[in-house]
């Protein structure tokens, strides 16, 4: 996925970095509610995860920057059949 942002989509290292970090930010919550496959991946995930970065008084910036690298990631796996 880090190859894919920054070969095919041109992203700059702090992007890479940032959706990287969000990303393993969204795994690291999907591993503390269960969820231990992609596969098994749903919307009501990643608003349960919107909402715990509310809990925890995320910028609404920083939290949109999240749900577009987790947006950019299904799309990624789908891409990929993965």
């Amino acid at each position: 996925f880090v190859q894919h942002l920054m070969c095919e989509r041109g992203l700059s290292p702090n992007s890479v970095e940032a959706y990287s970090r969000d990303v393993a930010s969204f795994f690291d919550f999907l591993k503390s509610i269960g969820v231990e496959s992609v596969s098994v991946l749903s919307t009501d995930h990643i608003i349960q995860f919107l909402a715990h970065l509310n809990s925890k008084q995320y910028a609404s910036s920083s939290a949109a920057r999240a749900l577009i690298a987790i947006k950019v990631f299904c799309r990624y796996l789908l891409r990929e059949e993965l």
